[in-house]
């Protein structure tokens, strides 16, 4: 190979943002006259990418190609630029994007220590400009090391840009020009199935752009039917890699699935009918559970980032009924089969948004945040012993899901009479007969602050104390 590394960079109007992304390469530690080749694919720009292109072609004549070809997006960009590659590793940096300056320096070195091993070297994404942090995904990276897929099923590589890939292995695998969304998870997911397993290195940084004019690729997107309803993601992208575990495995690997539904679970959050005819509809529906039918209900439930609810309308869809019918009480949690929805006496269901004492009562306002059909639970205030039924609520907070509506939060108002010297307060939920103390939590307010989880008032004669499971009023003698 002429070169240690070959980046191919998209371009697609990104004029403000170019200049910076082809600096980040040219200034690598590792030193870009020599070691780096750098291909530029201007993706038909109307805007004077082509100049800046044309400037750092220039310049540096032995590095940098610079291809021009008409609009076909993103995907038909990097296959143009592979075939130029002449490093023994690729990267496909986006073109508002950047890298570290000693990025490629580690990853060259780690891979030629595990050069028989994997394929694959992932670095973290840490975004810029609009928002700050690190990806989602970030747990996975730990300490340096090697991912075995197998073991680590929920350590998913979705990008491309943010990984390194071997030349000789990626000449054998091309983008699906067909998929707008997700074609960086399908293609990095096949390459993997070679070793299943990849490297990652947790001081290799890759700087995600988030605009603050929300003018990329992924973030104009949010209006567009095809970001959450496109069969071709569907059908050519996860049934595809269904398949191919199955062949490689000889079954959906957990790793697969987790992936999958990690993708599918923004789509969850849209509503289907803004987007879809009725005949549209069906057809996206039943193509969806197909998919999901592929999934364990354990998977659904183990993903971070989305609320209970919406991984139980996924089991419902995928089940083709309403599970929250079908929940069972054992040892103070409930259960769908084996694969427990909520944990009753774990989880913070009861959030206290004010407490005041008012005339010698205490008054609580807050909601409960269980998606369980109104019929079927009972909310009491726990009061030294005796419960006082909660019976006045208020839904708000309607949340749209991919086939209905559903109000995410049941708001209640509480008056509690205090006794002479102490007052003692739990939340117990009934459940078609079966009582449960909740925890509760506090959302910071004027006449409170929250510390370690702890809340206490003091006024006139009476303290309060409270923790995640008991309130406590006291007076004075």
């Amino acid at each position: 190979m002429k070169y240690k590394f070959s980046v191919i960079m998209p371009i697609y109007n990104v004029e403000p943002y170019l200049e910076e992304a082809i600096k980040s390469v040219i200034n690598q530690s590792i030193g870009f006259d020599e070691n780096i080749q750098l291909i530029l694919v201007n993706d038909g720009s109307t805007d004077n990418s082509e100049q800046i292109c044309l400037k750092y072609e220039k310049l540096y004549p032995e590095n940098i190609i610079y291809i021009k070809q008409e609009n076909h997006g993103v995907s038909s960009a990097r296959n143009n630029g592979m075939k130029y590659a002449e490093g023994k590793y690729v990267n496909f940096l986006d073109s508002d994007d950047k890298w570290n300056y000693d990025v490629f320096d580690k990853v060259y070195d780690f891979f030629e220590e595990y050069q028989n091993e994997i394929d694959i070297v992932s670095c973290r994404v840490k975004f810029f400009e609009g928002k700050e942090g690190y990806h989602p995904l970030d747990y996975k990276f730990e300490e340096d090391g090697i991912v075995d897929i197998r073991d680590k099923y929920d350590y998913i590589q979705l990008s491309a840009a943010t990984c390194f890939i071997k030349a000789d292995v990626l000449k054998n695998y091309k983008y699906n020009t067909n998929l707008k969304y997700s074609e960086d998870a399908v293609l990095v997911s096949e390459i993997l199935m070679e070793k299943s397993k990849y490297g990652i290195l947790t001081d290799c940084i890759y700087n995600y752009r988030k605009r603050k004019a929300k003018t990329s690729a992924l973030q104009v997107r949010d209006n567009q039917k095809k970001l959450y309803f496109d069969l071709t993601e569907l059908e050519e992208g996860y049934k595809l890699l269904i398949q191919k575990s199955k062949e490689k495995y000889g079954q959906v690997i957990p790793y697969f699935q987790y992936l999958i539904m990690y993708n599918l679970q923004w789509k969850l959050k849209r509503n289907i009918s803004l987007y879809l005819s009725d005949e549209e509809k069906e057809k996206y529906m039943k193509e969806l559970q197909q998919i999901l039918q592929n999934i364990d209900d354990s998977i659904i439930m183990e993903q971070r980032y989305i609320w209970s609810e919406y991984k139980i309308l996924a089991l419902s869809i995928k089940h083709n009924e309403d599970i929250r019918e079908k929940l069972q009480f054992k040892e103070g949690n409930l259960y769908y089969g084996n694969v427990q929805i909520y944990q009753l006496a774990r989880r913070p269901a009861i959030k206290i948004t004010k407490i005041f004492l008012h005339r010698k009562k205490l008054v609580l306002i807050g909601n409960i945040t269980y998606y369980l059909p109104k019929e079927d639970y009972k909310l009491y205030a726990n009061i030294d012993g005796e419960n006082l039924i909660i019976s006045k609520f208020k839904s708000f907070k309607t949340e749209t899901a991919i086939t209905k509506t559903f109000n995410h939060y049941r708001e209640f108002k509480i008056k509690i009479p205090l006794n002479v010297n102490n007052t003692e307060i739990k939340f117990v939920i009934d459940y078609k007969g079966n009582k449960n103390v909740l925890c509760h939590y506090f959302k910071e307010d004027s006449n409170f602050k929250v510390k370690h989880k702890k809340v206490k008032i003091k006024k006139g004669d009476l303290t309060l104390n409270a923790d995640t499971n008991t309130i406590v009023v006291k007076k004075e003698k």
